[in-house]
């Protein structure tokens, strides 16, 4: 049996959450097959704040060539790892409505297409 206590706290974690919509849109570059550039959207569309965000991106068989940030609502550090083949996103904070979008571009060997 719900209590009104516990039906309220289901409510309230329901709609009192943030909620993360990610997008990655992929951009072959036409003349060069094996080049790739990905872009990687994150937006808080919840009504609260997130927080200890950590986003990280792998590319298996690949080597990554740059990572760009393209916009931050928030402070954000981005690190490629040390195989060169993930990227990681932290963020200690993301606000409610904030954005980031990061640009990354990636070599994929010719055995791999």
């Amino acid at each position: 049996m719900l209590t009104h206590k516990k039906l309220y706290n289901a409510q309230y974690s329901l709609i009192y959450r943030p909620i993360m919509d990610i997008s990655v849109d992929e951009n072959p570059a036409p003349a060069v097959v094996q080049y790739t550039n990905y872009t990687i959207s994150l937006k808080n569309i919840g009504s609260v704040p997130t927080t200890h965000l950590r986003l990280t991106m792998a590319y298996p068989n690949a080597k990554i060539l740059s990572t760009v940030i393209e916009y931050e609502d928030e402070n954000m550090m981005v690190r490629n790892e040390s195989e060169g083949n993930s990227v990681v996103a932290f963020l200690p904070r993301l606000a409610s409505a904030a954005s980031i979008s990061i640009n990354v571009e990636i070599l994929v060997p010719i055995k791999y297409i």
